[in-house]
């Protein structure tokens, strides 16, 4: 009854946090505390072949993120022949050699476990005492529990910060998407300016009289420049309400001028 509430406090505690690091530090503490060992790690067999310490309990926490080579290592036995392995099994490991090195006390016992993803074993979670034990099976049961409930949290973990890289990089093209639309805006402004004034000097008989027809299609293009200006300065808008960054100007609008407006290009066409 113990070891259940232990599995299930254990099982809440991984299963509140979406954060990988805290998830790894938690379940090597917790696996160690659990079978009352030194030390737990948490390992998985790289991309080019070599086994990293995701996470280890905290008398071994400076160890977290080292990389091994895969030969000679518990987690290379682990996903290989798919099953526990103990200390009798593999008696020259590449890890209890740097431990030594280091000073520290060599491992007299161990167990160890596959994490399996789906059908794929990809790591290995494993405790270790400085002395002489023997695990049983209901340890190996406990520990095979706790690795599945390791993977579940850490697969959560790991979908979690993909789905954030990608609304990261959909901020981003969001960002640069307005950044275009402001520029696209600046420059079209300046042509219509262009078009605007040459229309004015025309319609104002600088460059030579001009007739009453000619006149309003003058006055038609330039009703139509300044629309499109008006489209140019709503991109503006547009940019800078995305960006939070917009004012309001409030005043009052003729609603028959603007639907006189609005209708005006299309009336020669209709007529």
């Amino acid at each position: 009854l113990n070891e259940s509430e232990s599995l299930h406090r254990i099982g809440q505690l991984i299963s509140a946090t979406l954060d990988l690091q805290n998830i790894l530090k938690l379940v090597t503490n917790e696996v160690a505390r659990l079978l009352n060992c030194e030390a737990s790690m948490l390992t998985w067999q790289t991309a080019d072949n070599e086994v990293e310490i995701a996470g280890a309990s905290d008398r071994i926490a400076a160890w977290r993120g080292t990389r091994l080579p895969l030969r000679n290592s518990v987690t290379d036995l682990v996903v290989r022949e798919r099953r526990a392995i103990r200390f009798g099994e593999l008696n020259d490991f590449v890890f209890k050699d740097r431990l030594v090195a280091a000073g520290e006390a060599a491992p007299q016992g161990f167990l160890a476990v596959p994490l399996w993803q789906g059908e794929q074993p990809i790591g290995a979670l494993g405790v270790f005492s400085t002395t002489p034990r023997s695990f049983s099976l209901e340890d190996e049961r406990i520990l095979r529990s706790l690795a599945d409930q390791a993977v579940h949290a850490i697969s959560n973990a790991q979908l979690y910060e993909q789905l954030r890289d990608a609304l990261k990089r959909e901020q981003e093209a969001n960002r640069q998407k307005s950044a275009f639309f402001a520029s696209a805006s600046h420059e079209l402004r300046t042509p219509l300016n262009i078009m605007l004034g040459y229309i004015d000097l025309i319609r104002d008989g600088v460059v030579g009289q001009i007739d009453q027809e000619g006149a309003e299609l003058l006055g038609r293009a330039r009703k139509a420049a300044h629309h499109m200006t008006a489209l140019v300065n709503d991109l503006l808008d547009l940019a800078c309400l995305e960006r939070a960054e917009f004012q309001l100007h409030l005043g009052q609008v003729d609603l028959e001028d603007l639907l006189r407006e609005i209708c005006m290009p299309w009336e020669r066409s209709l007529t």
